[in-house]
């Protein structure tokens, strides 16, 4: 029920505002831009504001084309005209009863249906012929959804009279496909499921034409639970069960099913479903004769492609081609023979060409709701032979539809955790771009293709942190020899015991690269997405709050969820990697991977953590190191201003530090003070709340007076001036969690601090106990006279660990991570203080340190 809706004729001037934005919207519509449609449409109503049937007309139109490319904001559009024109109620509401039908939400739907009748009456406006056979319709799937057939089909006689009365014969060709399939129309969930065994079978499968698969999973499961069901039929619907729990992504749950489904087909003595199977689990295929339909057959095929046994595949696709009949075939058969073309790629354009003009045919013929599968299939492999011809506008066009794709199939899902499920093994444009780089690198291992997996990730980090507006664009991964340079240039100011560590978390593999002045590395690990989640979810837990963190410390749960993230991501093997001069790095984290504490991590075959080799930061994106650095050259000194609201005293100054404490620790009062940046150093030690739910206004630092008027929100933070402080330390429990919105983008106090222009924020990720932070934060701040911030940070983590270097010795797991793992620099690694080499070596002497308060 997704046919092309007739548009509604109405009278312009080409040359006119109205015309040229129908003309824009037109263009979009061709390009299936349902943004650019919306926006051209909403113009075109608004420049025919004076002209109430013109603009009507427009309306009807702009929900109709909306509808084609996109069912929610065509209901959304419909919705808002519905309010807006009362006059055309009657068209309004019919089409969305056809919106919603087509969404699959038949209730809704046959209710709409109703009030457009009522509305009809109430206003003395006979629906058309052509309105009450669209309605009927929608009435027929409700019908069938509820499992009256014979009531849907004389609906559907209804409809098909109304459609040849008026010559109508598209509608009538709907009509007649209606009829073929009308038992298998899908259902909303929760509704009264057919008496029948049949009956309910068809609903599942039109469930899944609908990619309403989770829905179609619990009628299956349903059906395998009848006592009634034929046993006879139990095979084929277990292999249906099977399908279903891979489309939702629950791979578990298939793997165990397969044994079962393996023992029904062998009782059963289906050969076709045996010969799957067998693909299925690595064996033998049997002979095509073997084979009754081609679907069967096409699965087969697509089971030895992905067991990579082309010639096999290729000479069952030639076998099955003469008896391709159905589109859903016909897109897969074009789909496989593509795959097939491409693994024999290796240079010749012709062969190259062959699968293009396969990809583009698979994608045309898998234009229907029903094949979405296939076509996101389709533009997956097409963007990866885009990469590889030079097109990478046209990969990245690819890849984005086909994540969008994925998108809508995760919105039809009933429950959150499939939709999760959906997405978090869909890859992103720029995931597929990182793993077609990658694969590049792996192919060649030249330094220049390496440099493109480096700018790939950077692309896909996005333009976080403060860059002037006229920076220069990173170039593209394509572009070799301009990646190489980009590389060099960024990496030529790092001193020879740095470098950067990027990670990239993809579906399906996990990417490292390491850059330092001479050094260039790009290692790759393969990973169940869903395990690396559930494994960092399950650490985050450990420190979700303060009791579970200290039962985690009992039970060994913090350091064995640790242990597991980092084998499954492979941190040992980059740790490897890493030459013995490297001591200092800056990581450049994947979001999956962003609160996992990397200097806890267990170094392997010793007892020692990464902390004791490596000092750490946090970048937001290689692209701003460069100016955060210069940046902080202008903030660099010691001049430090604390803030206590815990203290009794108010304002108290010295040579080197204003306290502000008390009642005067206000946020006007820290406003004021910072207003004229003659202060380095800003460090606020107090209590915090950070709420998940809303982060960004719900989180804050609590200053004075005690209670909402003096809380400090990221939001207030980002509007302080701290462009004078070079560091920013956040004494307070997880001012340093972060919430992250789209790919990569995070927010929270440590992005607002630097948004509001400090160049390095020190912050906790967890709750901390007081005593060892204001022991290890106090070391910081030492150290940071004689070192860069990372390796000031560095040795005050380690110093944690050690009683006699003056930390209390009274807190439990004094030497766990979790009392000082917490604690990240984000942003700028490099020196707080303006003090020359000779200076900084004498105050690494410890009896020449003054006491910092």
């Amino acid at each position: 029920m997704t046919e092309e809706h007739p548009l509604r004729s109405f009278a312009m001037r080409s040359d006119s505002d109205v015309g040229k934005a129908v003309q824009r919207a037109a263009d979009m519509f061709a390009l299936r831009d349902a943004d650019g449609v919306d926006a051209e449409y909403e113009r075109a109503v608004g420049f025919a504001g004076d002209e109430p049937e013109l603009r009507q007309a427009l309306a009807f139109d702009h929900v109709a084309r909306l509808w084609l490319l996109d069912s929610t904001k065509a209901l959304r559009r419909c919705d808002s005209y519905l309010r807006e024109f009362t006059t055309g109620e009657v068209e309004f509401r019919s089409l969305r009863a056809e919106i919603l039908s087509s969404s699959g939400r038949f209730a809704e739907a046959a209710e709409e249906s109703r009030t457009t009748a009522e509305v009809s009456r109430a206003r003395r406006r006979p629906l058309s012929h052509d309105e009450r056979a669209r309605l009927a319709r929608v009435e027929a799937y409700w019908a069938a959804a509820q499992g009256d057939v014979d009531e849907a089909d004389a609906l559907l006689g209804e409809a098909r009279e109304a459609f040849r009365s008026t010559d109508n014969s598209g509608g009538v060709a709907y009509v007649d496909g209606d009829r073929r399939t009308i038992g298998h129309a899908p259902r909303a969930a929760g509704d009264h499921l057919p008496s029948t065994v049949a009956g309910r079978l068809a609903l599942a499968a039109a469930c899944r034409e609908q990619l309403r698969y989770e829905s179609a999973l619990a009628i299956v499961r349903g059906v395998l639970d009848d006592e009634e069901f034929d046993p006879g039929l139990r095979p084929p619907v277990l292999y249906e069960c099977y399908q279903l729990l891979r489309l939702t992504r629950q791979h578990d749950a298939a793997a165990r099913l397969l044994p079962r489904l393996r023992e029904e087909a062998a009782s059963s003595g289906d050969r076709e479903l045996l010969a799957v199977l067998a693909c299925l689990s690595a064996g033998d295929v049997p002979g095509p004769s073997h084979f009754l339909r081609p679907g069967r057959r096409l699965e087969c095929v697509a089971e030895l492609v992905r067991r990579q046994r082309f010639p096999e595949a290729g000479a069952l696709l030639r076998e099955v081609y003469p008896d391709l009949h159905s589109d859903r075939d016909t897109a897969t058969w074009h789909l496989l023979s593509a795959r097939v073309a491409l693994s024999w790629h290796t240079g010749e354009q012709p062969i190259l060409s062959a699968a293009v003009e396969h990809l583009d045919t698979a994608i045309r013929v898998a234009a229907p709701l029903a094949l979405t599968e296939i076509r996101v299939q389709a533009l997956r492999l097409a963007g990866e032979t885009a990469y590889q011809r030079g097109d990478g506008d046209r990969a990245a066009e690819c890849w984005s539809e086909a994540y969008a794709l994925e998108e809508r199939i995760a919105e039809r899902q009933e429950s959150e955790e499939v939709r999760l499920g959906i997405v978090t093994e869909a890859a992103t444009e720029h995931d597929s771009m990182v793993t077609a780089a990658g694969a590049a690198a792996a192919r060649t291992e030249d330094d220049a293709a390496t440099a493109a997996v480096v700018v790939a990730m950077e692309i896909a980090r996005g333009r976080l942190g403060p860059a002037p507006a006229g920076d220069r664009p990173l170039p593209s991964p394509l572009d070799l020899v301009a990646c190489r340079q980009w590389v060099s240039e960024v990496t030529s100011t790092l001193s020879r015991r740095q470098a950067v560590w990027f990670t990239h978390v993809t579906p399906e593999r996990v990417h490292h690269a390491v850059v330092a002045r001479d050094l260039l590395r790009h290692i790759s690990f393969p990973l169940r997405i869903e395990e690396l989640t559930a494994a960092v979810d399950r650490h985050r837990g450990c420190w979700s709050n303060p009791q579970v963190l200290e039962i985690s410390l009992v039970t060994g749960e913090f350091e064995n969820s640790l242990a597991q993230v980092a084998a499954l991501a492979g941190l040992h093997g980059v740790a490897k990697e890493l030459p013995s001069r490297i001591r200092r790095v800056a990581v450049v984290v994947a979001r999956e991977l962003a609160d996992i504490p990397l200097p806890a991590v267990v170094l392997p075959g010793t007892d020692e953590r990464f902390v004791h080799r490596f000092a750490f930061s946090d970048l937001p994106s290689l692209s701003v190191r460069h100016h955060l650095r210069e940046r902080a050259r202008g903030q660099r000194g010691q001049r430090q201003l604390c803030v206590r609201p815990g203290r009794d005293t108010a304002v108290a100054h010295d040579s080197g530090r204003t306290l502000l404490a008390g009642r005067a620790a206000t946020v006007s009062g820290l406003s004021t003070e910072l207003a004229n940046r003659d202060h380095h150093l800003l460090r606020i030690d107090t209590h915090g709340r950070y709420d998940e739910a809303d982060p960004t206004s719900q989180s804050w630092l609590q200053l004075a007076p005690e209670g909402a008027a003096g809380r400090l929100t990221p939001e207030g933070l980002a509007r302080l001036d701290l462009r004078g402080c070079g560091t920013v330390v956040l004494g307070a429990c997880e001012s340093g969690r972060e919430e992250h919105r789209g790919r990569e983008a995070r927010t929270g106090f440590a992005r607002s601090a630097m948004d509001a222009g400090a160049s390095a924020v020190v912050a906790a990720r967890w709750v901390a106990h007081d005593a060892t932070t204001a022991a290890l934060l106090d070391r910081f701040l030492r150290y940071l006279r004689a070192w860069p911030r990372d390796v000031a940070l560095q040795r005050a983590q380690a110093d944690t660990c050690e009683v006699a270097r003056g930390m209390p010795a009274d807190v439990s797991f004094h030497r766990h991570p979790a009392r000082w793992a917490c604690w990240v620099l984000y942003g700028n690694p490099d020196h707080q203080t303006r003090a020359g080499a000779i200076t900084r070596l004498l105050c690494r002497v410890p009896n020449l340190w003054r006491r910092v308060p």
